[in-house]
């Protein structure tokens, strides 16, 4: 969500996707913060002073996230940020080099997949809901280009770490993905 958020910023500030410096500056202005409420800390997203977790799902962010995150500057201002909360927190962080590189020492990894189609009808469902009109074909293709920019990319390509749990997520509920995991993590630390 980081991510999504100097993506949002850069839209705004109508920076091109191709000028890391700038983003990178962006990237610094960026950071997560604990909401309040709930029994669980939930974060939200500032660029600057401004919250803009309200805005980072938008399809324009969705199209250019990638290619705003293959920029060193970038992964570099967020990923020491990201360490900094993990330290202050016990979390569950989700991204696409968590494992890999954010928390290579973490007491759990897990790698979750699915099938293009699966995670573009997902996708799909959640925008409908929202109010969107995109085709489910246009998400497809948007969900298949993003996945080849983040395997293919230089800096922390999306792949799993090599002693992460890996769960195809296809044709099963969220509620068996969450007792998958539960039970993983008690196999792994003996926790409940």
């Amino acid at each position: 969500m980081m991510y999504r958020a100097v993506t949002w910023a850069a839209l705004q500030h109508g920076l091109s996707t191709d000028n890391g410096d700038a983003l990178g500056a962006l990237a610094h202005q960026t950071t997560a913060q604990e909401a309040p409420g709930g029994t669980h800390t939930q974060m939200r997203f500032l660029v600057g002073e401004k919250d803009v977790t309200g805005f980072l799902r938008k399809p324009e962010v969705d199209r250019l996230v990638s290619l705003v995150s293959q920029h060193a500057a970038v992964r570099q201002a967020l990923v020491e940020q990201q360490r900094q909360i993990a330290q202050r927190y016990n979390i569950i962080a989700v991204g696409r080099d968590i494992g890999t590189v954010v928390l290579p020492n973490a007491d759990l990894k897990v790698f979750l997949t699915a099938s293009p189609e699966e995670r573009a009808h997902r996708r799909h469902e959640e925008m409908k809901q929202g109010g969107s009109q995109i085709r489910y074909e246009a998400v497809l293709e948007e969900t298949k280009q993003r996945d080849k920019l983040d395997t293919e990319r230089i800096i922390s390509p999306l792949k799993p770490a090599p002693d992460a749990v890996l769960i195809n997520t296809d044709g099963i509920s969220v509620a068996q993905v969450v007792d998958r995991i539960r039970m993983e993590f008690r196999r792994k630390t003996g926790h409940a």
